[in-house]
């Protein structure tokens, strides 16, 4: 059946499927590496630690500009959310919201502890911020998401050592002008190298919420995330947008839990030469820094990605066009086996 073909084309027609097959696994190593970059950022999976019911949400986050949002802008964005969703027919969980959100910003604060005195930068925040931001506890937790005792707080452990001389501290008490704040919990950082290692920084590190930070100083909120229902894809940006309305050009809003699908990593990958730029003031927190320089690799790597498809694409048609000249047809197959076929039969036949 096979002895009028060329088995030099054939071999070659076979070397290059099996580089084809190559690049179509190098393409999906890739995206393997893409997705571990999406494992790496909690605030994006805001969404899925809230539902309980593993319904699809969606979590978007607004940037600004230094004094861009203010305590009435996140109340007046928290009630019209509530009354977009009810319109839409999505009711509170009972005891429960439908949907969570967070406000922060940023401040360096002088703490006082019984070994010493050390600047901090403090990270300052409203709502559910550790449903957001999960961090990593040596000790203790995170201290609750309402007013009724706002006098806790998170410290780094680098920050815990330097204030107390010890990382187990969980209750006792610091000083900041003539308010004591008690210590709820020691975060971990994740790192001290990657991304995260560079975005973080080295500096100390404690986390407040807001209504306790006000009482010996203010700070200018510069980021507010929601996690919304979005059974429907599209549904939880529109509500976020009718509800959410600021000033463009002092901030921006995207939907940070899509940011690695494949659309997203190319519409950003055709925008890579401008990615390096500042076309605003916005002031991004140490998560979303970290967030966009895995934006940048996932670009790079979409585009090497895009390259080895292509590649493989014009094996797969070289490797068709050597199978086709070395004599080797699948029909001639077929009709050769269907032609055997009818002379057993014939055969049996008689």
């Amino acid at each position: 059946m096979f002895k009028d073909l060329d088995k030099k084309k054939l071999k070659v027609c076979g070397i290059i499927f099996l580089l084809c097959l190559a690049l179509v696994a190098s393409a999906g190593v890739i995206e393997l590496v893409i997705s571990g970059f999406s494992g790496r950022l909690e605030f994006i999976h805001a969404g899925d630690r809230w539902s309980s019911d593993s319904e699809r949400y969606a979590t978007i986050a607004l940037y600004s500009e230094e004094g861009a949002i203010s305590t009435q802008d996140v109340e007046n964005w928290v009630h019209s959310m509530d009354e977009k969703l009810i319109e839409a027919s999505i009711t509170p969980h009972e005891n429960a919201s439908s949907w969570a959100w967070t406000a922060s910003g940023h401040s360096e604060l002088s703490l006082m502890g019984p070994k010493s005195s050390e600047n901090a930068v403090v990270t300052v925040t409203m709502g559910d911020f550790f449903v957001f931001h999960p961090m990593k506890y040596t000790y203790g937790t995170a201290y609750l998401n309402d007013d009724s005792n706002p006098m806790g707080i998170v410290l780094d452990r680098n920050l815990a050592w330097r204030l107390f001389g010890a990382e187990n501290i969980i209750g006792m008490t610091l000083s900041v002008g003539d308010y004591d704040y008690v210590v709820t919990g020691i975060a971990s950082p994740e790192s001290d190298s990657g991304p995260y290692g560079s975005t973080y920084g080295t500096g100390l590190r404690a986390y407040m919420s807001y209504a306790g930070f006000s009482k010996v100083s203010s700070v200018s909120l510069t980021c507010f995330e929601a996690a919304l229902p979005d059974a429907v894809k599209g549904f939880a940006k529109n509500i976020f947008d009718s509800a959410v309305t600021f000033d463009q050009q002092t901030a921006s809003a995207c939907e940070v839990s899509d940011r690695f699908s494949i659309k997203n990593r190319w519409d950003r990958a055709g925008e890579l030469q401008y990615s390096l730029t500042r076309q605003n003031k916005v002031e991004y927190p140490y998560w979303e820094n970290e967030a966009r320089i895995y934006d940048y690799h996932a670009s790079v790597l979409t585009i090497v990605q895009f390259v080895l498809l292509i590649a493989a694409a014009i094996c797969l048609l070289l490797s068709l066009i050597f199978l086709g000249k070395s004599g080797f047809s699948p029909w001639k197959i077929i009709r050769r086996i269907t032609a055997k076929h009818k002379i057993r039969n014939l055969e049996i036949q008689h």
